[in-house]
């Protein structure tokens, strides 16, 4: 057998038993808003995403889902957010448009946080101490934390899944005169409105 024809058996061969690696979804778009993405570290079955947020503000990431991902039924998810801006940040939300998301471990630089799920798939994270290095989700360094799960139910080989991270600073001292002397004004109107009867 000529050179020729046992290189084109050979490709032919590589061709027939190749099988593409299913992906932790395929980011087919991000939304960044002036902050500093990397996702380099996400594997076949964990979404990995460090953000730089120069500013409070929000990022999200869209991600189509391959045959793997839906067999598979769910992928991992962790990374870190480092707050870049002058400002602290006193909460962090994290969600997705479809399917669910189910915290794992939360460790922030700066001290004590509190997870709370309003949603299947919406995980809101308020400091303590307000954020102003970073914080961890999941187990982005190897540990031996938690990661989190993002879940496909219901979904389909094709659809696309969002993960959007919301940053909100902490409120200016001037922001919080204002929201007090707004509260008081409406118990005056609230009291005022039960001393006429409704």
């Amino acid at each position: 057998m000529n050179t020729s024809i046992r290189t084109a058996l050979a490709v032919a061969l590589a061709t027939a038993l190749y099988v593409p690696l299913a992906q932790a979804l395929t980011l087919v778009d991000t939304q960044a808003n002036g902050a500093t993405v990397n996702t380099s570290f996400s594997t076949t079955d964990t979404i990995a995403a460090d953000l730089d947020f120069p500013t409070a503000g929000q990022v999200t990431l869209a991600f189509a889902l391959d045959a793997g991902d839906i067999t598979r039924g769910t992928a991992l998810f962790n990374g870190i957010v480092n707050n870049l801006s002058s400002t602290a940040l006193a909460s962090l939300q994290v969600s997705v448009n479809r399917g669910t998301l189910t915290p794992g471990s939360v460790l922030s630089n700066d001290g004590s946080s509190v997870l709370s799920r309003p949603s299947a798939n919406t995980v809101d994270i308020s400091f303590t101490t307000p954020l102003t290095t970073f914080v961890e989700l999941g187990d982005p360094l190897l540990q031996g934390r938690q990661d989190w799960t993002v879940g496909f139910a219901g979904l389909a080989t094709g659809d696309t899944i969002t993960v959007t991270w919301t940053a909100a600073p902490v409120p200016e001292p001037g922001t919080w005169a204002l929201l007090a002397g707004g509260l008081g004004l409406l118990g005056v109107q609230a009291r005022h409105t039960r001393r006429r009867g409704g």
